[in-house]
Formats: structure tokens, C-alpha cells, sequence
């Protein structure tokens, strides 16, 4: 799943931007992927993760390490189409947002949808409890 997440970023229509995967250091499967990647996406920068980190620790460690304005969290099982981070950057200067969320996103166990368009980062990490939902962030 990750060579095709990196795969449509690559194709991106708004390319202003850089990629940092984080990766678990202890999958022998997981080293061959980033080999893989390494060899056909150079640009990308390859961060090892401590596998014991909590997700908060490594998320928190990437936007560290990120050297930008706006961070756009991706599981690799999320493929973005090849106008996502365009939009994202769109929606985020013309609104001046902390953070930015698709329109209707999927948040509750119970498959119940919520209406973020504000952009509000309160009220995203208010509803964001119990999963994680593609977001682009301002630093």
C-alpha cells in the first residue's frame, strides 16, 4: 500500500511540498518496501521509528523533523488523488485555517459522519478521539 500512497503522490498536481514516510525499524518485510521506495521515489526522505513510540510520539516526532508550514498526515493505505494536497493548500490559505478536513468525514465506531468544514483544530481533535482522519495542519 505504500508504493501506491507514494506513487499518487508523486503525481500530484500541486508539488510544492516534500515527503517524509516514517517506518517501523523492526519488519524485515517492512525494510524491503522501503528499499523499494527508496530506489524509485529518491526525493522522499526515510525516517526508521522506534516501533514502541505511541502514534501521538510518532506523529509528533515527523512534524518535528518536517521543515514546512502545513503537515498532511497519510496512513499508507490512504492513496490521495492527484489533486488532494492542491486542495488541502487551497483550502487552508483561502480560509486562513489551523486545519483543514475533507467536508464529511467518518469518525464515530458507529459509522456516524460529522460535518468539519470549518477547519477548526478544536473541534477536529475534539472528534478525533478514537481514530485518526486525514487532516492537513498548519505549524
Amino acid at each position: 500500500a505504500i508504493l501506491k500512497c507514494l506513487e499518487s503522490l508523486a503525481a500530484q498536481t500541486y508539488n510544492n511540498f516534500e515527503i517524509i514516510v516514517g517506518y517501523p525499524d523492526k519488519s524485515e518485510f517492512v525494510q524491503e518496501i522501503i528499499i523499494q521506495a527508496q530506489t524509485k521515489f529518491p526525493r522522499c526522505k526515510y525516517l526508521s521509528m522506534d516501533a514502541s513510540r505511541s502514534l501521538g510520539e510518532t506523529y509528533y516526532y515527523l512534524v518535528d523533523f518536517a521543515a514546512v508550514e502545513y503537515v498532511l498526515q497519510l496512513s499508507p493505505e490512504h492513496i490521495p488523488l492527484s489533486d488532494t494536497v492542491e486542495k488541502f493548500v487551497t483550502a487552508a490559505l483561502t480560509a486562513q485555517a489551523d486545519a483543514v478536513v475533507s467536508p464529511q468525514v467518518t469518525l464515530g465506531e458507529d459509522g456516524t459522519k460529522i460535518n468539519l468544514i470549518d477547519g477548526c483544530l478544536l473541534k477536529l481533535l475534539e472528534f478525533n478521539y478514537n481514530q485518526d482522519i486525514s487532516a492537513l495542519y498548519s505549524l
